[in-house]
């Protein structure tokens, strides 16, 4: 079982005269295993969240599918005194499949604060052990912000993703892995493109 904490945020140079953090320096989020610790998040496509712009001649009208959707669903947790209260709160929606298929094409612009926590569980496949196959379940939450504010937790907090994958991968001859994962998204916004079946190719020898 391994739990792997990432994070960080950029900050335009004064110096240089720049307001704005460049494109290639931003963080992206999205993908599954084989991209780098902070920046994966199965259950949606690589770059598949966080700001984005609809290019132009594909701008959605009002109704678009890419707009966040929420409905109103009963929470229990501890209130003063730590006593169980009951209240009604806005929750975001899923999108549906028909949902995905209708997301507009969009420029990924990403952002200058991220943070992730991921928990993996491996463990063999006994029953392959001829492939050398490992099985691994995984947890992941993460967040990507367009801009540092004062208010970077809040705005953490507020563009939060989660999902959970499981999966199976097999050492490749020479180091690194092969694999194929199935995530669901537990928590995905307006916008965002998902991707639950992913194959995926890691140099390295750990997921």
């Amino acid at each position: 079982l391994t739990c792997s904490p990432a994070g960080g945020f950029a900050l335009p140079l004064a110096a240089c005269g720049s307001t704005s953090v460049p494109l290639e320096d931003r963080f992206f989020l999205g993908g599954t295993f084989g991209q780098s610790l902070g920046e994966r998040l199965p259950g949606f496509a690589a770059h598949g969240t966080g700001p984005a712009d609809v290019r132009p001649g594909d701008q959605a009208g009002p109704d678009s599918s890419s707009a966040e959707k929420t409905e109103l669903r009963t929470v229990f947790r501890f209130g003063r005194d730590w006593q169980t209260e009951r209240r009604l709160e806005h929750a975001a929606v899923l999108p549906s499949k028909e949902e995905e298929v209708m997301q507009p094409p969009v420029d990924r612009l990403g952002g200058t604060a991220r943070a992730s926590v991921a928990a993996t569980l491996h463990f063999p496949m006994p029953i392959l052990s001829a492939l050398n196959l490992r099985g691994f379940v995984t947890g992941t939450a993460a967040s990507l912000v367009g801009e540092v504010r004062p208010s970077l937790l809040a705005d953490l907090k507020d563009q939060g993703r989660a999902s959970i994958a499981g999966g199976l991968a097999a050492a490749l001859p020479g180091g690194g892995l092969l694999g194929v994962s199935y995530a669901q998204p537990l928590l995905a916004r307006g916008g965002d493109e998902l991707r639950r079946w992913q194959m995926w190719l890691s140099f390295g020898n750990v997921l």
